[in-house]
């Protein structure tokens, strides 16, 4: 199974934390699955951190390589997926999130999330 990992799951599975689903879990656990993460989640993350609305339960110089422990594919933002992002209507306007929707379009992913917004676009979600 292939599979987009949204950053709060990613922040969710890192910290063990009981928002994540048990099905998402086990899905992430699984080394059978091939889990895909975007690089502007790292990004995101900081972004967060600095602003004190995100507390990691490590030292966020750490986050790459508990990252690479978890995932085995980071989707860097290519140009077919920006072009993508022109076609998406405006249903969410989060920058960062609609790169991971144009990429779960784009590459056929299933997203690991907890966003109702991502509902509207014709997305496979876990």
């Amino acid at each position: 199974m292939n599979i987009l990992i949204d950053t709060h799951a990613i922040i969710w599975f890192l910290n063990g934390s009981e928002r994540l689903s048990t099905t998402a879990f086990y899905v992430i656990s699984d080394d059978r699955t091939n889990k895909f993460f975007n690089k502007a989640c790292v990004w995101k993350i900081a972004i967060k951190v600095k602003m004190n609305k995100l507390h990691l339960g490590f030292f966020f110089d750490d986050l790459l390589d508990k990252l690479a422990e978890n995932a085995r594919i980071v989707l860097a933002k290519e140009f077919h997926h920006i072009q993508s992002l022109i076609t998406l209507p405006l249903h969410h306007r989060n920058p960062f999130d609609r790169m991971i929707i144009a990429q779960s379009i784009k590459e056929d992913l299933p997203i690991i999330l907890d966003n109702k917004n991502f509902l509207l676009y014709p997305i496979k979600l876990l």
